[in-house]
């Protein structure tokens, strides 16, 4: 079962670890996490140079799983400029626009969210 994650929430420590229950449950379960979407606030976890540290290693390590699990990692770029942030070319994250999003909803059996 193909599976995208879209978040949306304020990053957190906390956050991150529910976006690693599902990633894992998504994993056990036989399934994939086929792509994490970033959007609103979540968009600043694809910089992790300006969160806390604590925050952006586990920014870091959460991008890190998701790719080793095979998933496609997105941020939105009109998210990330609402942010004030710029795109990090060394990040795991590829910008992208909530229009991409739903273009991918047609290749997913289901949709977690977390925020929205």
């Amino acid at each position: 079962m193909a599976t995208g994650l879209f978040i949306s929430a304020t990053p957190s420590t906390d956050l991150l670890a529910r976006a690693d229950t599902l990633l894992s449950a998504e994993c056990a379960g036989g399934g994939a996490l086929r792509v994490v979407f970033l959007y609103a606030e979540a968009a600043a976890l694809a910089t992790p140079d300006a969160l806390p540290e604590s925050l952006a290693m586990a920014a870091r390590g959460f991008a890190a799983r998701c790719r080793d699990s095979g998933a496609s990692l997105l941020v939105c770029q009109t998210a990330l400029e609402r942010l004030g942030l710029a795109a990090d070319p060394g990040s795991a994250f590829q910008t992208g626009s909530l229009g991409q999003w739903f273009d991918l909803l047609h290749e997913l059996d289901s949709v977690r969210s977390i925020g929205a």
